[in-house]
C-alpha cells in the first residue's frame, strides 16, 4: 500500500502536477508490527511476541528519493505537531543526503559522520514528541 502512494506521487511530480509541489507526503497508511521480545525468567529466556500498531510517513525528493519515517502510533497527541516534527525532521533529513551526494569526496551513507548526523536529527524531533 506504502508503495503505491509513492508511486502515485511519483507520477504526479514528473507530469507537472502543481499539487506535487509539497515533497512531503504525509501520513501513507498505518502499519502493524510485531515485535518479538527475550524474557529473560528464572534462569531461561521467553520470547515473547507482541503487535503494536505504527503510522508510515513519506517524502519523496525532486530527484525521486523516498525517504519513509514510522513512527509508533499514539506517540505525539496533538497530531498537528506530530505533522509539523515528521515534515520538519523528513526535510532536514533529506537536505542531509542532499549535502552527502553533492560533496565532491562522498564516501558514502554508510560514514559514521553521516550517521551521526541522521542520529541527531531523529533525536532531536523525535524529543518534540514528548
Amino acid at each position: 500500500q506504502v508503495g503505491l502512494h509513492v508511486q502515485a506521487c511519483e507520477k504526479a511530480q514528473q507530469k507537472g502536477d502543481p499539487r506535487s509541489l509539497d515533497t512531503y507526503l504525509g501520513l501513507l497508511s498505518p502499519a502493524i508490527l510485531e515485535l518479538e521480545v527475550d524474557i529473560k525468567v528464572d534462569g531461561g529466556s521467553k520470547t515473547s511476541v507482541f503487535f503494536e500498531d505504527y503510522n508510515v510517513f513519506a517524502h519523496i525528493s525532486t530527484s525521486q528519493l523516498k525517504i519513509l519515517a514510522v513512527v509508533k502510533d499514539g506517540l505525539c497527541k496533538q497530531k498537528q505537531t506530530e505533522e509539523s516534527v515528521l515534515r520538519q525532521m523528513l526535510r532536514q533529513l533529506n537536505q542531509l543526503y542532499v549535502d552527502a551526494a553533492s560533496n565532491p569526496f562522498f564516501a558514502g551513507l554508510e560514514t559514521e559522520k553521516f550517521r551521526r548526523r541522521v542520529t541527531e536529527v531523529v533525536e532531536g524531533c523525535a524529543s518534540r514528541f514528548q
